[in-house]
């Protein structure tokens, strides 16, 4: 698994580590630390309505790239992952990583050919908690984080959460320099998911415009 797989784990995998215990079907409410955090100087990905499901099956992790559509010379791709819940469209030259990359809880790991930015959706089981309740231990969690590694974890920001949705950034420093990440915490239904992005000598602008169309299915 690739250096970028395992930031946006980080935070999931300290939890499971504490608790002598491996990612089940349900997640308890300390299951927040699934969090990966974000950038306090830069605009949090701003909000997008969760949309009306489709009425045809989902796309498989296999077949994520939907019928090119020309914007502005650029090529929107739908990517979808293997739970059919959550779909990203953006553009760029984004390739599914093969099936061994999308080792649970990952559900769709894509790269971008053209700067190696890397998308990451997560199934995180089922929700154990009011949604209010989960947002609000995940952003003391998100925080809390970057206080106890203030040499790992640096630029921390959480948006405001909304009903299913809230987005949360940071910086992590490692021995090959400092990677910057953009994750959205979804409630889909009663099921939990994290979708970030994140990549190399990449600025929060750039990794923002890939979450700006996030959608919920079913």
């Amino acid at each position: 698994m690739k250096y970028n797989t395992l930031i946006s784990l980080t935070l999931i995998s300290l939890f499971f580590t504490a608790c002598g215990e491996k990612p089940a079907s349900s997640v308890s409410d300390e299951a927040l630390q699934q969090a990966v955090i974000e950038t306090a100087n830069q605009p949090i990905v701003a909000e997008k309505p969760e949309t009306t499901p489709p009425e045809t099956p989902a796309e498989s992790v296999a077949e994520t790239v939907a019928e090119p559509k020309p914007v502005d010379n650029k090529t929107i791709q739908t990517l979808t992952d293997s739970t059919g819940r959550i779909s990203i469209a953006v553009t760029g030259a984004f390739t599914v990583r093969p099936d061994e990359e999308n080792t649970s809880p990952t559900t769709l790991f894509a790269q971008n050919q053209d700067n190696n930015a890397v998308l990451t959706v997560s199934s995180l089981g089922k929700l154990q908690s009011k949604p209010d309740e989960y947002f609000k231990k995940l952003s003391e969690l998100v925080k809390r984080q970057e206080s106890d590694n203030p040499q790992q974890f640096s630029k921390t920001k959480v948006g405001i959460a909304t009903n299913n949705r809230m987005n949360y950034r940071f910086v992590q420093t490692t021995a090959n320099g400092e990677t910057a990440e953009m994750c959205m915490a979804i409630i889909a239904g009663d099921d939990l998911y994290s979708v970030c992005a994140n990549g190399e000598n990449l600025s929060f602008d750039a990794l923002n415009t890939y979450l700006q169309d996030v959608r919920i299915a079913g």
